[in-house]
């Protein structure tokens, strides 16, 4: 019986503990502002999550980018300027793509978004960038907030960890 509850603890301390380290993560990871694509509005909702497109998704938009010389599932760096614009009457900084490269820098050190800022994503190989923050699930009270707008007029606020990988926090209506 004892040894049991020592492995019911050690799982429970692990799962608390990878919580913690993912939570610590994203705490410490810069937030950046994307720019979301249209969206077909019937297609636009289902359930509690919204799909979302983003201009860095597009290859033909990426500077330096060559999809025909590239293997599915390769993953890509982009580096993403930011440009302050006005949304909703204050100023904000929205990020766009600037160079692509394959293989990835090393990205160890902390990034500053003040200078740019280094993502990776993966070529699916059919005509697509996938970043892991195509789909934003939102609670209850949102929903009625998020349809009635239409759709492109929204930014994406996404953290960026240290090696380049986003998170999708929240999303802003224009």
């Amino acid at each position: 019986m004892k040894t049991l509850r020592i492995i019911l603890v050690i799982h429970i301390l692990f799962f608390v503990g990878w919580a913690g380290i993912e939570e610590y993560k994203q705490y410490q990871a810069p937030t950046i502002l994307l720019k979301t694509l249209p969206v077909d509005p019937r297609d636009f909702l289902s359930g509690n999550y919204m799909t979302l497109r983003y201009e860095i998704g597009q290859p033909e938009k990426l500077p330096g980018f060559n999809g025909s010389k590239i293997r599915r599932n390769t993953t890509i760096g982009i580096y993403l300027k930011g440009n302050t614009v006005e949304v909703n009457g204050s100023q904000m900084k929205i990020f766009a793509p600037e160079k692509a490269q394959i293989p990835p820098p090393s990205l160890s050190d902390k990034q500053n978004p003040e200078n740019g800022i280094w993502v990776t994503g993966r070529w699916t190989g059919s005509n697509d960038i996938v970043y892991g923050i195509e789909r934003y699930y939102f609670s209850e009270k949102r929903k009625q907030e998020l349809n009635s707008f239409r759709s492109g007029n929204v930014y994406a606020e996404v953290s960026v960890s240290k090696n380049g990988v986003m998170n999708l926090k929240n999303i802003i209506l224009k």
